[in-house]
């Protein structure tokens, strides 16, 4: 079984930032095949779309806005995935050398002058076309194009299967053919609840067949 991978606000935990170096507009991958459709992934998806990519434009330097000190486990933002030093230890126990961690310094403004090194921009380095051909509604496209039934909103009657020797024994990974969707894998997720990590809502159990 899986999960769509999924963060959540803590009322209490600061979730904004402002990039004082780097620019993640002009982040790019490093491979720039096409996945689906006619078209390599549009550049806003350089940091979620399961690739390496050039770090060369990544902000190492991030201020929080607001005077909120307490920082989740995972933070999504227009940075990229945000994830604790407890996020990457767990990934890396499960798919060691597969993803990228990018340290990140969070710079409070103001009198303070506090600073956190203790997080990094988490790059999901795995994109697999997992979807079942035959158990899939609406019905599987080919594996060169988008799946109809991606959008949940135009299709609430849909049936998501992955097929377990397509996703082999990947743990997270993004799915291009589900519009570059995140999953994460049962264990996982089991131990990610069983450090608490905060910020983390998985959504929807998905059969791997």
């Amino acid at each position: 079984m899986a999960y769509y991978f999924a963060l959540k606000r803590v009322a209490t935990y600061t979730d904004h930032f402002t990039y004082l170096d780097g620019d993640p507009k002009k982040v790019e991958n490093l491979d720039r095949s096409v996945d689906v459709g006619i078209n390599p992934p549009e550049s806003n998806l350089a940091l979620y779309c399961g690739r390496a990519i050039d770090p060369t434009y990544l902000p190492t330097r991030l201020q929080p806005k607001g005077r909120r000190y307490k920082l989740a486990d995972l933070i999504g933002s227009t940075t990229g995935l945000l994830a604790s030093e407890k996020v990457r230890d767990i990934v890396e126990e499960f798919e060691p050398g597969v993803h990228a961690f990018y340290p990140v310094t969070f710079e409070w403004s103001g009198k303070s002058g506090q600073k956190d090194k203790g997080h990094f921009i988490w790059i999901i380095q795995q994109s697999i076309k997992g979807l079942h051909p035959e158990l899939i509604e609406p019905p599987y496209p080919g594996p060169n194009e988008f799946w109809d039934g991606y959008d949940l909103y135009k299709n609430p009657d849909r049936k998501l299967v992955f097929s377990k020797e397509a996703i082999g024994n990947a743990h997270i990974w993004t799915d291009p053919q589900v519009g570059y969707q995140r999953f994460i894998s049962d264990e996982l997720t089991e131990a990610f609840r069983a450090a608490q990590v905060i910020g983390f809502d998985p959504q929807i159990h998905i059969e791997v067949v």
